[in-house]
């Protein structure tokens, strides 16, 4: 079922060449002081959206961030750092983080993205439904993942009506990404 969206997305046509350029853009390097550490890795978080993402709530099965998660602009992409910690012996970095994307002042979609790169395993990533960073921890797989938020309707700029969907992937690695793009139809 659609839910009405009282906002004004970007037309078409602009809207497909800032989503491209968002996804394409290059991913800054990791930090110095985070690859010093045995477990590290480097998320990043593309925005190829109309709307702000903003960081929720962590959890760590083990590790921590060396430069957490912060808002991330339409059409912008973010980075995070994370590492096992400080004076550890064999452990390795493994957890979640939950963002929120306001649509509107009544309708908002959560998400929540998983990562690992363990002492003793896989690097891992997810991304699941809801504000729950230790779920999408839980369900971290080699192959990454994807979700869809439910129909909404909005007016482009141009007074057209929009019906657009929500869609988060998730890619594994050292350097797991997270896109988030809007599926218009």
């Amino acid at each position: 079922m659609a839910t009405a969206v009282f906002r004004v997305v970007m037309a078409l046509a602009p809207y497909l060449i800032k989503a491209a350029e968002v996804k394409k853009a290059p991913t800054p390097d990791a930090g110095e002081q985070v690859k010093e550490k045995s477990r590290w890795l480097q998320g990043t978080v593309r925005n190829a959206s109309d709307f702000p993402i903003l960081a929720q709530r962590s959890h760590f099965d083990s590790g921590r961030y060396e430069d957490g998660p912060s808002r991330i602009d339409a059409f912008e992409l973010a980075t995070f750092s994370a590492c096992n910690g400080d004076n550890t012996f064999m452990t390795g970095v493994s957890g979640g983080q939950s963002f929120k994307i306001e649509i509107d002042e009544q309708h908002a979609f959560a998400f929540s993205i998983g990562f690992t790169n363990p002492w003793a395993g896989t690097y891992k990533a997810s991304v699941v439904t809801g504000d729950d960073p230790h779920r999408a921890y839980d369900h971290a797989s080699q192959e990454g993942g994807s979700i869809e938020s439910e129909t909404y309707v909005a007016k482009d700029a141009d007074g057209k009506e929009v019906r657009f969907k929500l869609h988060v992937s998730a890619t594994a690695g050292q350097h797991p990404h997270w896109v988030v793009s809007e599926t218009r139809f």
